[in-house]
């Protein structure tokens, strides 16, 4: 490549050879590039063909794992099978975002720097839970973040936070559960007074968390019944 890549990207998970919620990646895809102002012609019907002939061509590269889709305006559409990582529990610190958020955070472009620069700024934990300047919480690196008190369900909700489709998924899957559900901000100081805490993303989904450091919050009970309600 030898020019300054300009495009979206999203990730699919994978399961026995299906594409799984498809449609909102592929509509949250174009949307990006719509908002991003490329140059395209392909539909929503386009890339969903696309995408199943390229699964049709290629072979699988492990039991887990995503169709990535690519688009640069120089170089046009591309696809990529990758595995997915297997499932850990992960240790989080928590930390202030010291970059202001802007509409852009909230659509998958190439490069993703914001995430991979925080990330690599805090090495010395799996993934960090961010907080504006203000003390809200927003997201990690790769992730939304929930929370449950007392089986209620709790999700970040301000300006600049990524509209995972796992997360609004999620929130929906529990109505039908008979949860309580509240999407609202979150200040840092409610932490303390929460039971749990998961993060979530469409290729990962519920991701369990076995620490956060100078926290008890972790992943438990709670998470648990609610993983294997949503995989039943």
């Amino acid at each position: 490549m030898n020019h300054l890549p300009y495009g979206a990207f999203d990730s699919i998970r994978i399961e026995q050879g299906t594409l799984i919620r498809v449609s909102q990646h592929l509509q949250r895809f174009l949307a990006t590039l719509t908002f991003l102002k490329c140059d395209f012609s392909f539909s929503e019907q386009d890339l969903l063909e696309r995408s199943l002939q390229f699964l049709s061509e290629t072979s699988s590269t492990s039991e887990l794992e995503k169709l990535n889709i690519f688009f640069d305006e120089t170089d046009g559409l591309s696809f990529k099978r990758s595995p997915i990582p297997q499932q850990t529990s992960l240790t989080l610190s928590l930390e202030r975002d010291p970059y202001p958020r802007s509409l852009l955070d909230e659509y998958k472009t190439l490069g993703y720097t914001r995430s991979r620069l925080l990330k690599k700024q805090h090495p010395q934990t799996d993934d960090c839970l961010f907080f504006d300047e203000h003390g809200y919480m927003l997201e990690s690196s790769f992730a939304n973040v929930c929370f449950f008190k007392n089986e209620t369900l709790y999700c970040p909700k301000q300006e600049g936070i990524f509209p995972g489709i796992m997360q609004k998924y999620l929130l929906e899957f529990a109505k039908k559960q008979h949860k309580q559900v509240e999407s609202r901000p979150i200040h840092t100081s409610e932490l303390a007074h929460f039971d749990e805490i998961f993060l979530c993303n469409s290729v990962r989904e519920i991701i369990s968390v076995n620490e956060v450091v100078h926290s008890p919050l972790k992943s438990g009970e709670q998470t648990q019944r609610f993983f294997l309600e949503f995989k039943a």
